[in-house]
């Protein structure tokens, strides 16, 4: 029960990777609140909260979509206004589609782009906002191996993600004055 009484949100935390951090961290004790996009993700986020009810924590779900800026902040507004600290921000959402870098058209590099990148920079922002104003707090968002090193048939995802690692390594820069840790993990 390590972080007993905590608070975290995790973007995309009903279903594969972020299911598994959502599963890990209410184990640990931890309160969440989790997001979702899809109707199939709102399934993940109902099995989640029925499952995690016997645990002794607070959880609950919302829809988000973090291409949309002004859901994004009324979110973490209402996050901020919950009178909770938020100890805690896990960005998880993201998406790929398998396509040769030929083939790729400007809309499917600019989905993949906006989501994996635009999407975690709206979080970001508004999850250091709420921090900075607390002197504390963590950061986590979650890149992938593709961006250290390329994968074929993803350059678009690659592409996503290595702007996440760089974007990460600079927020730590600037927000550590306000003993805020931000990282990046890179699954794959």
């Amino acid at each position: 029960m390590k972080l007993r009484n905590k608070f975290g949100v995790i973007i995309g935390g009903a279903v594969g990777i972020g299911r598994a951090i959502t599963n890990r961290l209410a184990e640990e004790g931890c309160n969440l609140y989790i997001t979702y996009y899809s109707d199939t993700e709102l399934e993940g986020a109902k099995e989640l909260k029925k499952r995690l009810g016997s645990y002794d924590i607070f959880f609950d779900y919302a829809q988000l979509d973090i291409l949309n800026i002004n859901e994004v902040k009324g979110f973490f507004k209402k996050i901020e206004s919950s009178g909770k600290k938020l100890d805690l921000a896990i960005n998880n959402a993201g998406i790929s589609v398998k396509n040769s870098f030929t083939n790729i058209s400007e809309e499917e590099w600019d989905l993949i782009m906006n989501v994996n990148a635009k999407g975690i920079f709206f979080c970001c922002q508004e999850e250091a906002k709420i921090m900075m104003k607390q002197n504390y707090g963590k950061i986590i968002n979650t890149a992938s191996i593709a961006g250290k090193v390329g994968a074929m048939y993803l350059s678009h995802y690659a592409a996503s993600k290595n702007a996440v690692l760089g974007f990460s390594f600079s927020i730590a820069k600037e927000l550590s004055e306000y003993n805020i840790t931000v990282n990046c993990v890179c699954p794959g």
